[in-house]
């Protein structure tokens, strides 16, 4: 996924790069609008259990990071490779 992020230039939504604007600024309607795309690809790429669980959070940087608390630990490539498939 993060890949397919990267590739259409969102990736600061999983980084924290692309901060989300107060919400009175000019550019907050398109911060929410493509936090909203990343959270959809985000939750089209999981199962249904794992969805009702992380469907809840408010921004794709929330879902990215229980998502890695969750099933990544950094040291298991193998099962990295199985999980993103």
């Amino acid at each position: 996924m993060e890949i397919r992020i990267a590739a259409h230039e969102k990736l600061g939504y999983l980084t924290s790069d692309t901060l989300k604007p107060p919400e009175l600024s000019p550019t907050y309607n398109k911060w929410c609008t493509e936090n909203f795309q990343v959270k959809g690809w985000l939750i089209d790429s999981m199962s249904c259990e794992l969805m009702g669980r992380l469907i809840r959070l408010s921004t794709a940087k929330e879902i990215w990071d229980a998502f890695k608390k969750t099933y990544y630990d950094g040291g298991d490539e193998s099962y990295l490779f199985d999980l993103n498939k």
